[in-house]
């Protein structure tokens, strides 16, 4: 060969060399399709948006971006990936594990993740370490994963296939699943998204797998491209990837920080040493020092407290010897209510200061206190201008003294019996109350009868004094008569008010004779009192029984004492009836001056008309009463309102109509009245329902109110009153026509017009 030639070849040589490098590139691909699982957090996994994200499509982004190979990644169910691989639809498979029947089948990249993989269960399950012990659990696993080849060759058969990571943990969060193996990365990403962190617990590794990218078999050149392109990325980028989607940690790696946490204990156990010797002595002084001036602060702190907390307090402190000597006085002011000046005090002995009673109860106090250690509280009074109440707290201070507070509870004691006294005592009549004689009763049930009375009184026709004089007049003749029972029996037992009307007298060691003379004593004061001619007089009934044999319970007692009041009751009432028509109509003739003419005219035309109108004898009776009682009511309407020469402002004609209600309570407490109470009060109601109290109408108005509403108006119109003067008879029949129909019941007009024309000879 000659010269020429070597140098044409090593020339051919040359450019060959520098045309391999084009050659390479020019022979890799320009598309690749890559395949991966699409729910393998943090590698690979749709966000919320739909985005695929991990730590894979970075990084084959930075691939795409090395070499200029445009990558398309499909992410899809593993399964689903691994079966379009073999079916020829991808280039690429990644997050794919190396097994010998999957090395049949691809070329492996070398690999760039190792992956543990354990077995999870829940935390109520105890004994799972190993895969031996989880036979017999249904277990769930990915379909497709490495991890169902491993339990099946472990001899695992019960496997529960899901299409996904995500899949399984969803359902064990619904407890469908207490066992599966899958990829810790994934596992423990879904365990904490579905916040079951705390519910499964993991073993070691049950292996430990590694993330390769593989090609067909056989497909050298991609492999070469996938190693070259990978190996551009560098170990900067890898590692920015990985804190992007790990994060960084910023805890110091363990075996570093150990040999620093053991290097720093070092330092400090040698500079102690070194400083033992010379802060030993220091530390000790140091210490006594602080502890004195510590222990005189707190003396002078708790003293400070101590001495303001006494004196805020509105009480009274002693110390006393327990010899009942009073040794210290450490309340610094005065009291108003002390027998003396706190100086006064110290150095005396109780029995110096209190009467021997009073003495002894503290001495005895005292003595419980040291013997027991316990808190003993003294009430007692103290009398001098006034009664006041103390209460003295004794406490055990050491073997020989006693401190004592001492407190004034004068208004908590006077508060307390106030409202005893409110709960057994008649606030009206200042006797006890019906709670009290029920108390009473109890006692008297477990004790002997013998030498008891019991002696009741009721007060004769109370209900007619309130409805006609005012309740405040019922309560002077309350108060009247339980003070002449207080005076009249003055030794009893107990007097208690156990009605509205009705009192008891208990009575020890009285004969029968004994009481009965008593009791007419009590009539003979209601006899005097009634001298100074009283609208109402006072009028009581009485009723004893005294023990004897066949009075022998609280109940016989009561019982007789009962009827024979009950009996005089009866008695007073026949007795006093007519009375009762004489002084109602006394009192309304004091209340309305026209009243009395009023009434007999009424009376005459009330009767005439009545006969009429075919009225049988009796009712012209009851009628003629009504005539005369009809306004009984008036007495209880104020005199500013009765006797107005004006006419009426809405609010006193609507006191005005009381009257009618008024009149029936007080005919109903009559027993002359009852029978025409119900007239009385409805004897203002119209024909046509415009009337009141009821505003009944028509027919459902009693007859004899028809008949007095007519007779009412006939006479007020015809006659001179306060803000008018009479009309004539003529005008007053051609009102009771304009009127017949809606105030007047146009029968009884007629009947009355008619009456009238016979009587006076007038024309209609």
């Amino acid at each position: 060969m000659t010269r020429n030639n070597i140098r044409t070849l090593l020339l051919i040589c040359f450019l060959l060399a520098l045309m391999l490098p084009v050659w390479s590139e020019s022979s890799q691909p320009e598309e690749i399709s890559v395949v991966m699982d699409n729910n393998y957090p943090p590698f690979v996994f749709y966000d919320s948006q739909g985005q695929l994200k991990g730590i894979l499509v970075d990084e084959w982004a930075l691939f795409e971006e090395k070499t200029g190979i445009e990558v398309t990644i499909s992410a899809m169910d593993w399964s689903d990936a691994l079966e379009g691989m073999e079916n020829g639809h991808f280039d690429v498979i990644d997050t794919i594990f190396k097994n010998p029947e999957r090395e049949a089948i691809y070329d492996f990249t070398e690999p760039y993740a190792d992956i543990d993989v354990s077995i999870f269960f829940h935390r109520n399950i105890s004994g799972i370490n190993t895969v031996e012990s989880i036979k017999g659990f249904s277990v769930a696993a990915k379909r497709g994963d490495q991890a169902v080849n491993v339990l099946l060759d472990a001899g695992i058969e019960n496997i529960t296939l899901y299409d996904s990571y995500e899949d399984i943990i969803k359902a064990a969060s619904r407890n469908e699943v207490v066992i599966f193996v899958i990829d810790n990365p994934p596992a423990l990403h879904f365990l904490f998204k579905y916040e079951l962190q705390d519910t499964f617990n993991h073993t070691s590794p049950l292996y430990t797998g590694q993330f390769h990218r593989a090609v067909k078999k056989e497909d050298n050149a991609l492999i070469q491209v996938l190693e070259s392109g990978f190996s551009k990325i560098t170990s900067d980028e890898k590692q920015a990837i990985l804190d992007k989607w790990y994060g960084k940690s910023s805890i110091i790696n363990d075996t570093l920080y150990k040999f620093i946490q053991y290097l720093l204990i070092f330092i400090v156990v040698i500079a102690l040493a070194l400083l033992a010797w010379n802060t030993t002595l220091r530390k000790k002084v140091h210490k006594k020092t602080a502890d004195l001036l510590e222990a005189v602060n707190d003396l002078s702190y708790n003293k400070s407290k101590l001495h303001a907390i006494i004196e805020s307090m509105p009480d009274w402190v002693l110390i006393l010897h327990r010899d009942g000597q009073i040794i210290d006085f450490l309340t610094p002011k005065s009291f108003d209510f002390l027998l003396g000046q706190p100086e006064d005090f110290i150095g005396r002995s109780l029995e110096e200061i209190f009467d021997k009673e009073l003495t002894d109860r503290f001495i005895t106090a005292l003595n419980e206190v040291m013997d027991n250690g316990d808190i003993l509280p003294v009430e007692y009074s103290l009398v001098t201008d006034t009664t006041r109440y103390y209460e003295a707290r004794f406490s055990k201070l050491n073997d020989e003294e006693v401190i004592s507070i001492v407190r004034d509870i004068t208004e908590k004691t006077m508060s307390q019996q106030a409202i005893l006294k409110l709960s057994i005592m008649d606030t009206a009549t200042n006797v006890y109350n019906r709670n009290y004689f029920e108390s009473q009763l109890e006692i008297l049930r477990e004790t002997s009868l013998e030498g008891v009375s019991f002696l009741l009184v009721d007060i004769d026709g109370l209900k007619l004094v309130n409805d006609t004089q005012g309740h405040a007049m019922g309560d002077h003749y309350l108060k009247t008569v339980s003070s002449m029972l207080k005076e009249q029996f003055s030794s009893a037992e107990f007097i208690a008010r156990i009605g509205g009307d009705e009192f008891i007298v208990v009575l020890k060691g009285l004969t029968e004779s004994d009481v009965l003379n008593s009791k007419l004593g009590l009539q003979a004061k209601i006899n005097a009192l009634n001298e100074d001619g009283r609208m109402i007089p006072f009028s009581i009934s009485i009723g004893f029984s005294t023990y004897d044999s066949t009075t022998s319970t609280v109940e016989d007692l009561i019982r007789v004492a009962d009827d024979f009041m009950y009996r005089e009751k009866l008695f007073h009432r026949q007795s006093t009836k007519s009375k009762n028509i004489d002084t109602l109509s006394t009192m309304l003739e004091e209340r309305d001056f026209i009243t009395q003419g009023h009434v007999n005219r009424m009376s005459h035309l009330i009767i005439d008309l009545a006969r009429v109108l075919n009225t049988t004898e009796s009712d012209m009776n009851a009628l003629a009463l009504f005539a005369q009682f009809h306004d009984i009511g008036k007495i209880g309407i104020s005199d500013t309102i009765l006797f107005k020469p004006d006419k009426l402002t809405e609010k006193e004609f609507t006191e005005m109509k009381r009257h009618s209600e008024i009149g029936f309570r007080i005919a109903e407490s009559s027993p002359d009245l009852m029978h025409i109470s119900e007239w009385i009060y409805k004897h203002h109601e119209w024909w046509n329902g415009k009337g009141y109290p009821f505003g009944l109408k028509g027919e459902n108005i009693p007859m004899a109110c028809r008949i007095l509403t007519l007779v009412d108006a006939y006479d007020a119109m015809t006659n001179d009153r306060p803000y008018r003067s009479a009309m004539s008879d003529q005008d007053a029949i051609e009102e009771l026509k304009r009127c017949s129909g809606t105030q007047f019941d146009p029968t009884i007009v007629d009947a009355f017009i008619k009456m009238l024309s016979g009587n006076k000879n007038l024309t209609s």
